[in-house]
């Protein structure tokens, strides 16, 4: 996979993260999006904890902090997190695919 690609991978990744705070977290109601999770959506704030742990970093305050912060602490992390995923499939890969070494 190009490097380009890895790019364009973490980043959608990131920004899907990034939205999904801005919808939970945000200053604004989307019920639908709620209902929909009914019961999941505790389980979905779990993997929103690298950027709410962010937010309270940098406001120093639990409830003061910024849905913005908390949005771009997520796309930073999980864009990382699905970059260093993808080399790391790509190298295990490569290596399936080497001949094996003879023991001569």
């Amino acid at each position: 996979m190009s490097s380009k690609n890895r790019l364009i991978y973490s980043a959608i990744a990131g920004a899907t993260f990034a939205l999904l705070t801005w919808i939970l977290f945000g200053d604004h109601f989307h019920s639908t999006v709620i209902r929909t999770l009914g019961e999941y959506s505790g389980a979905v704030i779990v993997f929103l904890l690298p950027g709410i742990v962010l937010g309270f970093a940098v406001s120093r305050n639990i409830h003061a902090a910024s849905t913005g912060i908390v949005a771009i602490g997520n796309f930073l992390f999980y864009s990382v997190l699905v970059y260093f995923l993808i080399v790391l499939r790509t190298k295990r890969h490569r290596r399936a695919l080497q001949p094996p070494r003879s023991l001569e």
